[in-house]
């Protein structure tokens, strides 16, 4: 209550001086102070974040949750096995034993899920009900090599991270490139560790801690340092970015740069080590021993 009583206070004490000097101020100004506005704003709101439990749903034994957009829950079990449990009380699963170890399942366009077999060299893709829908051999791209990383795009195609040429390119099906950026002049010794696309923008974290942004034609366009450090498997939620670091999940603002800690309870990691988290539509689900429990970030 009194963080949004802040907020609105501090969004009245700046209003009407806005309004008193509009006259004086030419565009480019007005607009400089909108975003001081909505900075000072949406730093308070991030602020006020907490965790609050709503739900624990029973499963068996899974080694990664992913969640889509539309609410569907997604496991990855350690005999690389996939379920999918939609909102509509409908079970799929998915179960490809021959091409080894699922890397990746990127599940954020939900009509099209994207399946990393890194061993294979190969990305599948699969519709919503987990049926194959087609598959590529990254090999017939010029790709080969371990630490390949491969996300899905809403673009079309997918993202690839390519170890040899220190590149990230996107691709469609058939091999055509559609865009693609040479990372040698980022870091001498780039070791990326996870991509993700969110809104047009294709999200890379490196083992340092670091986290480096593209636009959707691979250009870079921001990097952030690494404290607190960015863990491999992040979630981007509007311009926020989320990751699990022991028993706290952190939050980092892309726009006002704000860094938010909202602790996980203790009884979570009491008799789970190594729980998973993913963040999406403003909900936190945490993997623990046969159920997922999950809060809302308010």
């Amino acid at each position: 209550i009194i963080q949004f009583t802040l907020t609105l206070v501090t969004g009245f004490l700046i209003l009407p001086l806005v309004n008193y000097q509009m006259e004086l101020l030419n565009l480019r100004d007005i607009k400089k102070v909108a975003m001081l506005v909505a900075l000072i704003l949406c730093s308070n709101l991030l602020l006020s974040q907490s965790l609050v439990f709503q739900d624990s749903i029973p499963i068996s034994s899974a080694q990664k949750v992913k969640v889509d957009d539309l609410g569907n829950v997604f496991l990855l079990h350690r005999d690389n096995s996939v379920e999918v449990f939609t909102i509509r009380g409908q079970h799929f699963t998915h179960n490809e034993k021959s091409l080894g170890t699922i890397t990746n399942i990127d599940v954020s366009n939900p009509m099209r899920i994207l399946l990393h077999y890194s061993e294979a060299n190969m990305v599948m893709f699969v519709d919503n009900t987990l049926t194959e829908m087609g598959r590529v051999q990254l090999q017939n791209f010029g790709i080969y090599g371990q630490n390949i990383l491969v996300a899905n795009s809403k673009m079309g195609g997918f993202w690839v991270f390519d170890p040899i040429q220190q590149s990230i390119n996107r691709f469609d099906i058939d091999g055509k490139k559609y865009a693609g950026n040479q990372l040698n002049g980022l870091n001498k010794n780039l070791q990326p560790s996870f991509i993700y696309e969110k809104n047009a923008k294709v999200y890379m974290s490196l083992k340092n801690g670091q986290l480096v942004v593209f636009d959707i034609n691979g250009t870079l366009s921001a990097k952030y340092g690494g404290k607190p450090s960015i863990s491999s498997e992040f979630q981007v939620e509007d311009e926020s970015v989320y990751w699990l670091q022991n028993d706290t999940l952190y939050t980092f603002n892309t726009i006002s740069h704000s860094e938010k800690k909202l602790p996980l309870s203790n009884p979570i990691f009491k008799n789970n080590s190594k729980p998973k988290v993913f963040v999406v539509d403003n909900k936190c689900y945490v993997l623990v021993k046969q159920k997922i429990l999950v809060y809302l970030i308010k």
